[in-house]
């Protein structure tokens, strides 16, 4: 068998000439179409026996190709034309009926199928066929410009139902594809543009594949080679798809435009007239950025207010002024304001919490609300409710069958859930639940570690216990429970007392080692940039007069979790380095309240809730605008908290942004790079 390459303009017409032929000899004017076409169709046949006589020259012949298009072109448009002729001399011939549904194809386009179908006979428009035609036209009207678009469901790749309803409120083009349709993958590089283009104005794709059962992977693999980065759908039934046969579909690609009401009011949108069509319709871009800084503004103030009910004020200014089905752009920021919303209720034990809780549905946010919101139920003793919702949690991550579906969800929960069970003294379930947790290094934090280490003692696992605890000691990331722990397993595994001290001496050792040897990653060399700010009492800093010594900066704000966090941490620094020629600065900045004697309020309410034991110098606004700071602008910080050790000669020589948690590890971290520069000369 012969295999050769055609074009699609040559597919087409020896498919437009093919299926010319009638086979409708009993039609009283069947003679007057033989003669009206006999010739053009014998030009039409000799020509295409000279492309079957040689296909080799047909596919290396350049020159040859193309005047053969050209020819076949020319007889193709007679043909069309002479076509029209026949139909509008003889409209109540059946063969001008099928002249009409040949020249309209695949079309979907009602106004061009009523002006085709209007040129026909009353006879012709009452036979079966036309009927039947017809009805499949009323159908089409259901997914006409205009109409409200068909709703429907169905599994996306990761076989997570997905509803049209669920982008109400942007503008959502449906692509009705496939991975083996040449036409749809010779399209898709204008869709991923249009993507890319117009995805900040309420503009996003919903990929519908008429793959069929057993394509699967080629469907992913073609979404993937492609670049098809937004949400695809399919039920792997091919022309049978329920979603286009709702649509009418009987040709890929087709795709319909719809607005954020469910109107559709574009289809078929192919090449540059997707762009253009796109660029004309959508509104214009919105700045998600700004909207998004002020709904976390906002979410900060949740937090800071003295009630829950105080703080429900910026809830509800958040969702009014942002509606949410307009802004799905910036979902994650509504995610995080229902999470502060959650965790202000529960701070005055509010049962609301539970209700806000329930409305975050973006995953990543769940994972981190969810085992927040556990823990302070526990700190209210509310272990019951703290037990229920966790194994709510983990419910949700397994799927019908009870096979976990979401490893991330689940073992998250399942830590949370083995504190639950140590604080109900039953060691024995707790243990099993962390422990495969751990295996799979889901417990991460200092807290989860110690808690893991203390499961293994209460269930007489003392050697892996002390050897947990160890590592933790030795990388620095040892809590109080840690270190206790430590204690007594060596003495339940019946070693030596005198011994102790030697042993703890050498995890010391090598964590100072091991700290020593990655400082360099910290380096910087740049003069530092002079300023002068006021402490909260009122006492001038100028940096310019600390030469000689050596300075830290510490840049934080009342909302920051992380700079909270590492507070212990440097008090112990200030408290250690007492007396000698260092000096730390803790700068407050980056607060969301601009009103300069609101925002020292809210500062000397905080430090003194916390006991904050050592200064802290007021950052000064930027003059013009309120919402940034002059001397964090002036060490180009990019997030809090942030660190900068200054030495003898005013040069910043370290730069550290962060907090891991890790109190031993960061106090001989911050330790070594002070030393370092005290011992320099000036």
């Amino acid at each position: 068998m012969r295999q050769f390459f055609l074009s699609a303009a040559l597919i087409a017409a020896l498919l437009s000439h093919a299926s010319a032929q009638t086979k409708r000899k009993d039609d009283p004017f069947f003679k007057k179409y033989e003669k009206t076409f006999s010739k053009i169709d014998k030009k039409i046949h000799s020509l295409d026996k000279e492309l079957v006589a040689d296909t080799a020259r047909m596919k290396n012949d350049t020159a040859f190709r193309n005047q053969y298009f050209r020819n076949s072109m020319v007889l193709r448009k007679q043909r069309q034309e002479m076509e029209k002729e026949f139909v509008s001399k003889y409209p109540n011939s059946m063969i001008s009926y099928d002249l009409v549904r040949k020249q309209l194809g695949k079309s979907s386009n009602i106004d061009r199928i009523n002006q085709s179908l209007s040129v026909l006979g009353p006879d012709v428009m009452k036979s079966a066929e036309a009927q039947e035609y017809l009805q499949e036209v009323e159908k089409m009207k259901t997914v006409s410009i205009g109409r409200v678009a068909p709703g429907f469901s169905m599994a996306d790749t990761a076989g997570k139902m997905v509803s049209l309803s669920d982008f109400r409120g942007q503008y959502v083009l449906v692509d009705f594809w496939a991975s083996w349709c040449g036409p749809c993958r010779a399209e898709n590089p204008y869709v991923v543009k249009a993507f890319k283009q117009f995805r900040e104005r309420d503009f996003t794709v919903l990929g519908v594949s008429l793959d069929k059962e057993g394509a699967r992977e080629a469907w992913l693999k073609a979404i993937h080679d492609d670049g098809l980065k937004w949400t695809h759908v399919s039920d792997l039934k091919w022309w049978k798809n329920a979603a286009a046969q709702k649509y009418c579909v009987s040709g890929i690609p087709s795709n319909f435009l719809i607005d954020p009401n469910g109107v559709i009011i574009a289809r078929d949108l192919r090449g540059q007239k997707l762009i253009d069509t796109l660029e004309k319709k959508l509104p214009p871009a919105k700045d998600y950025r700004a909207i998004s800084n002020d709904i976390l503004k906002l979410s900060k103030k949740i937090m800071e207010q003295e009630s829950s009910a105080a703080g429900r004020t910026y809830f509800d200014e958040i969702f009014s002024k942002y509606p949410e089905a307009e802004h799905k752009q910036v979902h994650y920021a509504f995610e995080l304001a229902r999470y502060m919303m959650a965790l202000a209720y529960m701070q005055d034990n509010q049962p609301a919490a539970l209700e806000i809780l329930g409305q975050i549905k973006y995953d990543l946010t769940r994972k981190q609300a969810v085992p927040a919101v556990a823990k302070k139920m526990m700190e209210a003793g509310r272990l019951k409710d703290a037990e229920t919702l966790l194994l709510s949690e983990i419910a949700a991550s397994k799927g019908p069958d009870g096979v976990v579906t979401n490893n991330d969800s689940y073992y998250i929960m399942s830590v949370n859930y083995a504190n639950v069970l140590y604080k109900e003294n039953r060691y024995e379930e707790g243990l099993q639940w962390i422990q495969p947790a751990a295996e799979h290094k889901y417990v991460k934090t200092n807290e989860e570690q110690a808690l893991y280490g203390q499961l293994l003692e209460k269930n007489k696992k003392t050697q892996q216990a002390f050897d947990l605890y160890a590592r933790l000691i030795r990388e620095g990331k040892a809590n109080d429970a840690v270190k206790a722990g430590l204690k007594s397993t060596w003495t339940a595994l019946g070693k030596k007392e005198k011994e102790y001290k030697i042993f703890l001496k050498s995890l010391a050792d090598t964590l100072t080692k091991n700290a020593a040897n990655s400082i360099h990653e910290l380096e910087v060399n740049y003069p530092a940039p002079i300023f002068a700010l006021q402490t909260l009492a009122g006492k001038n800093v100028d940096l310019a007069k600390l030469k000689g010594r050596v300075v830290v900066l510490d840049f934080w704000a009342t909302w920051c979790g992380p700079c909270v966090a590492s507070f212990p941490v440097m008090q112990a620094a200030v408290d250690k380095y007492k007396g000698q020629a260092v000096d730390f600065l803790f700068i407050n900045s980056w607060e969301s309240q601009p009103e300069e004697q609101k925002r020292k309020e809210i500062v000397e309410k905080f430090a003194a809730k916390k006991g904050l034991r050592f200064d802290i110098l007021m950052d000064t606004p930027k003059s013009g605008d309120p919402i940034k700071y002059d001397v964090i602008e002036q060490y180009k910080v990019k997030g809090i908290p942030a660190k900068f050790i200054i030495d003898k000669k005013g040069v910043v020589r370290y730069a550290l942004t962060g907090f891991d948690g890790n109190f031993d590890a960061s106090l001989v971290e911050l330790s070594l790079l002070i030393d370092k520069l005290q011992k320099e000369s000036v």
